[in-house]
């Protein structure tokens, strides 16, 4: 059996988004207690140091 054309499909890089539980947490927070509550700003700094934390590599 010979084979005429072979296509090859290349593997899709998979996007990394660091800090979106921490964001969506914050803006969650925000939404139902308002921006002033002790509850966000405990979020607000986890998402801070989330942030603050070099990005992963691409994955492929």
């Amino acid at each position: 059996m010979h084979i005429q054309k072979l296509k090859v499909n290349r593997k899709k890089l998979v996007n990394v988004t660091p800090c979106t539980v921490e964001m969506a947490a914050v803006v969650s927070c925000w939404a139902s207690l308002g921006i002033d509550h002790a509850t966000c700003s405990n979020q607000a700094k986890a998402l801070a140091a989330c942030m603050a934390q070099p990005p992963p590599k691409k994955v492929f």
